[in-house]
């Protein structure tokens, strides 16, 4: 990457923008070359996603995420009555306010921590079952929708959860829960 006079005078900043420009270069294909340009929207949206990269262990750390449900109902009930809820993740700036997942999704799923973020949500999900038992016997059920994404940072136990679900939740602390193996 060039460097022009009165740019960047950050290593770190540089750094970070090569690399942008570097990766955004090769999802365009092999052999392409990009400059980078300050007001490129692709590059503005990389560079959301490595200054994300830079919060997921303060997200984790200070329990930022938090689950939240939709009901998904049908659209003719007389011929189908079966309503559940889906399981959405939430998540929490430094000031507490809550922030879209799509941009904090895409840092997690470019580090390789998606496995994580699943584990939190099925535990969490699976205790409040567990608390609320009474509640949740009266709901029609929850969906979750996990990534499926294999990490390198993610634990044994978020691993196992993908080779075999009904072992992960049984060996686990959800065996209140009543899910037959």
């Amino acid at each position: 990457m060039p460097i022009s006079e009165g740019g960047i005078h950050d290593a770190e900043e540089l750094l970070q923008k090569a690399d942008t420009v570097n990766i955004s270069a090769k999802r365009a294909g092999h052999n392409r070359i990009r400059i980078f340009e300050e007001n490129d929207e692709s590059l503005k949206m990389q560079t959301d996603i490595h200054e994300w990269a830079g919060r997921i262990d303060h997200i984790f750390a200070d329990n930022r995420l938090f689950a939240r449900c939709q009901m998904i109902a049908p659209i003719h009930p007389e011929r189908n009555s079966h309503s559940h809820y889906e399981i959405l993740l939430g998540v929490r700036d430094d000031d507490g306010k809550i922030i879209p997942p799509d941009s904090f999704i895409p840092a997690v799923e470019r580090c390789q921590r998606m496995p994580e973020v699943d584990l939190w949500i099925v535990e969490n999900v699976f205790t409040w079952i567990v608390d609320n038992r009474r509640c949740f016997d009266e709901i029609g059920g929850f969906a979750i929708n996990l990534s499926g994404q294999e990490g390198v940072h993610g634990s044994e136990r978020s691993r196992a959860m993908y080779d075999d679900p009904c072992v992960a939740v049984e060996a686990g602390r959800f065996d209140g829960v009543g899910a037959q193996a």
